[in-house]
């Protein structure tokens, strides 16, 4: 019997979570992510793999799409509320900004990310002479070419270049990808911005069975008219859109 089937249905979900995220964003053999979870075969591992996903671990892994299909939401003690949301298409963009790029494990993906954002947003706000009424940041995640149990990420900064006026250090042309996006909108403090895109990924995609595509997250800010950085967190609306295929 597999660990997943031991575990009961309350933890099952994070198993099978975890197991998909290791096989999109590592490069780990599949059989060294069947031990972690404590499957005693990679044969019991693909049997229960693809019992959940309808697909092997191995093929799951090259899918060009990552399907929804599968991944369970979270049990909640209280009513969820589904954050607003719509299916978008989104023309190609240019924009000026600046990438940066880091290496980490799973566990750190999300607390990196956050600090990458801090950073820039500080770094811009230093040169320039007011928050502009909109900036972008574009995420891009892949298997490490270097750690097989580690990611790369490459977290682009931007804005249009009317907005940019060299205000952005070491900048270069950045092009936003055309195509479908589904759209969800958050209002709130900077410092949410990471755990509603968690809730967006673990919660709301699995619910709404969606299919990402290859290609950008954008995040998309409006910071409040009268956002002070220098006194902590700002209030902030932000558009989190990620690229889908129906």
């Amino acid at each position: 019997m597999s660990p997943v089937m031991l575990s009961g249905p309350i933890f099952a979900h994070v198993v099978y979570q975890n197991l998909a995220v290791a096989l999109r964003l590592t490069a780990r053999p599949i059989l060294d992510i069947a031990l972690q979870y404590r499957f005693d075969s990679q044969q019991t591992f693909t049997r229960a793999f693809k019992k959940q996903f309808s697909l092997t671990p191995a093929l799951y892994r090259r899918s060009p799409d990552w399907s929804s299909f599968g991944m369970r939401p979270p049990l909640r003690l209280g009513e969820f509320a589904m954050p607003k949301y719509e299916i978008v298409a989104l023309p190609e963009t240019h924009l000026i900004g600046t990438t940066q790029s880091y290496s980490c494990s799973l566990e750190q993906i999300s607390e990196f990310r956050h600090q990458m954002r801090v950073q820039f947003w500080r770094d811009f706000q230093s040169h320039a002479p007011a928050i502009p009424p909109i900036l972008y940041g574009l995420n891009e995640t892949h298997p490490s070419q270097e750690k097989d149990d580690e990611q790369e990420v490459f977290y682009t900064t931007a804005l249009t270049p009317e907005m940019a006026n060299g205000y952005i250090q070491g900048s270069k042309p950045v092009v936003l990808e055309g195509g479908e996006y589904v759209m969800f909108a958050y209002e709130g403090l900077g410092t949410g911005v990471q755990e509603f895109i968690l809730t967006v990924y673990g919660t709301c995609m699995p619910m709404l069975n969606l299919n990402r595509r290859k290609g950008q997250d954008i995040e998309r800010y409006y910071p409040a008219q009268d956002a002070k950085p220098e006194e902590g967190p700002i209030n902030l609306r932000m558009e989190f859109l990620i690229p889908i295929r129906r």
